[in-house]
């Protein structure tokens, strides 16, 4: 089934999209230059489609991988999801009380370590999650002007 995945996976996404597009369409979509209610919904489901459709084109062509059954990652695949949704959770109850800044910090250690396929070094997890918690809060806080959660230790 390992073959496949690819093509099932875009098999799906394609079918979220028909979905999408259905419920959009039902709704206003409107011009380019006065859009509806159901426009960027609408879009966003014809540009999933078209990915998933490269998705299955590509999944088609690839041959089989072979895996390394030694790879602690591969063991640990279905529980990722299971322990991001865990990590989210905790994210959302630590967001006021430690703020912000650092909640986001700390949720993105453990994304940039834990989610991809294979090991991470620590000396590139931190620098990195250091830049995109920075970079979210500056978006956030300083151009858009969203309040954001400042904690316990002021930012």
């Amino acid at each position: 089934m390992k073959e496949y995945d690819d093509q099932v996976t875009g098999w799906i996404w394609i079918g979220v999209s028909l979905f999408v597009c259905i419920l959009s369409w039902s709704v206003e979509l409107g011009t380019l230059s006065s859009p509806g209610a159901g426009f960027f919904p609408f879009m966003a489901a014809v540009l999933l489609g078209v990915l998933s459709s490269i998705f299955v084109i590509i999944g088609a062509f690839r041959k089989a991988r072979k895996t390394n059954s030694e790879n602690v990652y591969e063991r640990f695949w279905l529980k990722r999801p299971f322990v991001v949704f865990i990590v989210l959770i905790l994210y959302a109850l630590l967001l006021n009380k430690i703020g912000y800044l650092m909640s986001t910090f700390i949720l993105f250690c453990f994304l940039f370590n834990v989610v991809p396929s294979r090991k991470r070094k620590w000396w590139l997890i931190i620098p990195g999650s250091l830049v995109t918690a920075l970079a979210s809060y500056l978006a956030f806080d300083k151009l858009l002007l969203v309040l954001l959660p400042r904690g316990i230790f002021g930012f």
